[in-house]
């Protein structure tokens, strides 16, 4: 099922480090996020829906803003043929 349906990674995250860290409320942070988008899926809609499922998901007072980088298109490639086999 994994490769059957989009799934989100996350590469990095901008935030304080542990070391000299306090119990305090931070006031910008930063993510990103690796988006696989599963053949048959078009890849601008699965942006949108996930950059709209983030933004309903932040509490209250918080803004969410969402930046692409660059977008690629799901493809399925062919596993049968002469080398496959035995």
């Amino acid at each position: 099922m994994l490769w059957a349906r989009p799934a989100v990674t996350v590469l990095g995250i901008d935030c304080p480090p542990v070391t000299g860290s306090s119990a305090s409320i931070v006031p910008r942070t930063s993510a990103r996020l690796n988006l696989r988008v599963p053949p048959g899926m078009a890849a601008a809609d699965a942006h949108t829906a996930l950059a709209d499922q983030l933004k309903a998901a932040a509490p209250w007072g918080v803004h969410v803003t969402v930046d692409l980088e660059a977008i690629g298109s799901p493809f399925r490639a062919a596993v049968g043929g002469r080398l496959s086999k035995p």
